[in-house]
């Protein structure tokens, strides 16, 4: 792989950072990659090469590019990381996954910071990045370097569709409009980043489980003269779910350079600790955009009925936040709903704290129904891991008819099954 072309234009209160990948094994065409970015921070992009590097590694390491030649210079700190968080995702996902040879034209030396720079987050709009710049704020006081000065916004992560279309198009507006009306309430400049990077690889799987952090890190990197650190946030939980994903706390700070940190935030807390955080800002509450479906049939920033809606609407039920109902369709959250949706195995973290609080709560029809739910999405980890007699049926479908009956299950399931953003 090539990395070529590396290039910032600014343009009033705009700027853009482009290159040229060439892939030199995989035989794929080249891609023109872009970020654009507009607002308080789009003045301090810059073309890195270890930005555009982080942006391509892992995608080129999937498709066996044997060396990364890019224009510039590269930290050696990120070299070594990249080498490390391959060695990582071998480890969860099997080899090869092995670093291409990273060949800087100008060869590796740490870059010189320039001073009295701060601290900010990506702000998707949802829940678990909202607790992150709420709990920094009772953290660090104005003035100290810890103190978040700065929000990112993206737009084009993950792949939800060519620009244009309906998909992409409902969940950029969404998204971006609920994250700025969080910025606004908190008090923070915010700047909006627009790429393609998603395209480089629009297998959502593959964006999901191994190539994410890097992603968001990649955007990180450009606004190093700019912000001291980035913060992501967690969705998983140390002690209960660390899940082998693209953004994970053992991953995403490999992404840091001698410039900027890239750090993984709010794994130490629950989501219903995270809920009752944003409860104490009930002004915050009606811009929440969770939802993944894309596009909505109706006005509105979230569907109600998903999984990911549904969780969340009891979370902040059980938080005493009444104010977050704004964000939902009336009449969304029901015993019926959360039969309806799948049982998805790898959800369950979200699931199983809730039944208890929810009888302490006096809401036994919602944990009757999540309980139920539960014992599906068990009986479905069996099946994929063939344990029990539903996971014996499966091994002989597999060894014996070709996978037939697990082709027929899944187109069943795919006439109700929420659509991911990106998944094909």
């Amino acid at each position: 792989m090539k990395l070529e072309s590396l290039e910032s234009r600014a343009s009033g209160g705009a700027a853009r950072v482009s290159a040229r990948i060439r892939w030199e094994d995989s035989g794929r065409e080249p891609f023109d990659l872009a970020f654009d970015a507009e607002g308080d921070a789009a003045q301090d992009v810059c073309a890195d090469p270890s930005a555009i590097l982080l942006a391509a590694a892992i995608p080129a390491m999937r498709w066996g590019e044997r060396r990364i030649a890019i224009e510039g210079t590269v930290c050696p700190r990120l070299r070594d990381g990249l080498g490390a968080a391959a060695a990582i995702l071998r480890a969860w996902y099997g080899p090869p996954r092995l670093m291409p040879a990273i060949e800087p034209s100008a060869g590796f030396a740490a870059p010189v910071p320039p001073p009295d720079r701060g601290s900010a987050a990506f702000l998707s709009g949802g829940m678990d990045s909202l607790d992150v710049f709420l709990r920094n704020r009772c953290q660090f006081p104005d003035g100290h370097p810890s103190r978040l000065v700065g929000a990112l916004h993206v737009s084009g992560l993950p792949y939800t569709g060519p620009p244009g279309s309906s998909s992409h198009e409902s969940f950029v507006g969404r998204s971006r409009s609920a994250a700025a009306a969080m910025a606004r309430g908190l008090g923070v400049p915010l700047t909006f980043v627009r790429t393609n990077l998603a395209d480089i690889d629009r297998d959502f799987l593959f964006f999901r489980q191994e190539y994410f952090g890097s992603a968001y890190a990649a955007i990180a990197q450009l606004f190093w003269r700019r912000f001291a650190s980035v913060s992501f946030a967690s969705a998983q939980q140390y002690g209960f779910r660390l899940d082998p994903l693209g953004s994970h706390p053992l991953l995403d700070p490999l992404y840091s350079t001698g410039a900027l940190a890239f750090r993984h935030e709010g794994a130490e807390r629950t989501r219903l600790q995270k809920a009752e955080t944003l409860a104490t800002r009930p002004d915050l509450l009606p811009d929440l955009h969770v939802c993944l479906k894309t596009p909505l049939e109706s006005a509105g920033r979230n569907c109600g009925r998903c999984e990911k809606c549904l969780h969340t609407q009891i979370e902040l039920l059980l938080a005493g936040a009444p104010a977050a109902a704004a964000a939902f369709p009336s009449g969304a959250l029901g015993v019926e709903a959360i039969r309806a949706i799948p049982p998805d195995p790898h959800t369950t973290f979200f699931w199983r704290p809730l039944p208890p609080r929810l009888r302490q709560a006096g809401r036994n029809d919602l944990a009757d129904a999540i309980e139920r739910k539960l014992e599906e999405m068990e009986r479905t980890r069996d099946w994929v891991r063939e344990a029990g007699w539903r996971g014996k049926l499966r091994s002989i479908d597999r060894r014996y008819l070709g996978s037939a009956l697990v082709g027929m299950r899944r187109a069943m399931l795919g006439r109700r099954r929420p659509r991911l953003p990106g998944a094909e």
